[in-house]
């Protein structure tokens, strides 16, 4: 798969399969009136073949994330579709197949505030989107860093490891290689997707949040130390979340109410009023945000 140049302002996605000699046994060419990327492929498990790339939307390098699935047969589309934000340079690289559910899983970018953001897109067989994350590199020297993922690949625990590359930042540091973990809702910690109001997820704070006392009991208070760097300047009220391994949403405050303290700066010193009353056992996920930004987690096992 690659693109067909057909004008100087249109280049279409461009598809052909051949026999083991080498012989055309059909070549596709589809697209928009302006400039298309590079097709990327995927043999899928009922043999068709799972294309991810970008769309395009207008002059020059306007262009969206896009899927679409061919007919082994003939090259005919099957279905396709144009997802998440249309404009600037979002786009799709790579895509893998989960085994369990038959769901296509794509990475790539998409142009945000004007900056790079690296984005997992997960889809069902038929192509309806099911989820779509948006990730920001950030650590103590880069307060709002840019990034693009290129390949992902699926975990035996069911989610999934994306690779790419954290973009340079002139006078801090070149190009670094940039890898994520997530679940199979593509959380960076699991629940991240039952908090309202989240854009993106910050990937390199791990750490930033300590809870004491852990293991912890159902109605006593847990404290929770945030470290965040220098470099971080939160952009909404800081949140937080807690969440059971079933995915339910036990409690939530913000930082500064209902018996929380704050010291200044970014280090910061949270006392949760106490975990609810009659909070079964087991694992919860900590989650700690900032209005559009999901920053870092923590796990809390109750006793």
């Amino acid at each position: 798969g690659g693109q067909k140049v057909l004008s100087g302002q249109n280049d279409e996605f461009w598809v052909q399969r051949v026999d083991l000699a080498g012989n055309v046994i059909w070549s596709q060419v589809w697209g928009s009136p302006f400039t298309d990327i590079n097709a990327h492929l995927m043999v899928v498990a009922d043999g068709s073949i799972a294309v991810a790339s970008a769309y395009g939307v207008g002059p020059g390098d306007s262009v969206a994330p896009y899927m679409a699935k061919l007919d082994p047969a003939d090259g005919s589309i099957i279905w396709s579709g144009m997802y998440g934000p249309r404009g600037g340079e979002s786009a799709l690289f790579s895509l893998t197949q989960e085994p369990a559910s038959g769901d296509l899983v794509a990475v790539g970018n998409v142009t945000l505030l004007g900056r790079y953001w690296g984005t997992l897109l997960r889809t069902s067989d038929s192509g309806d989107s099911l989820w779509m994350r948006h990730y920001q590199y950030v650590d103590e020297q880069v307060p709002n860093g840019q990034g693009i993922l290129r390949d992902v690949q699926c975990t035996p625990d069911g989610g999934f490891i994306a690779v790419g590359s954290a973009l340079s930042v002139p006078g801090t540091y070149s190009q670094d290689v940039w890898v994520i973990k997530v679940d199979s809702m593509g959380c960076l910690e699991p629940g991240c997707h039952l908090l309202t109001g989240i854009e993106s997820q910050v990937t390199n704070l791990k750490g930033a949040l300590t809870v004491s006392p852990n293991p912890a009991r159902a109605g006593e208070a847990v404290q929770v130390s945030i470290s965040l760097p220098p470099s971080i300047t939160p952009q909404g009220p800081l949140r937080l979340t807690v969440v059971s391994s079933e995915g339910r949403v036990v409690q939530e405050q913000l930082i500064g109410e209902g018996g929380h303290r704050a010291r200044q700066g970014t280090q910061q010193e949270a006392i949760l009023t106490a975990l609810p009353e009659g909070l079964s056992a087991g694992l919860y996920h900590l989650h700690l945000s900032d209005g559009a930004r999901w920053l870092a987690g923590a796990k809390v096992v109750v006793e």
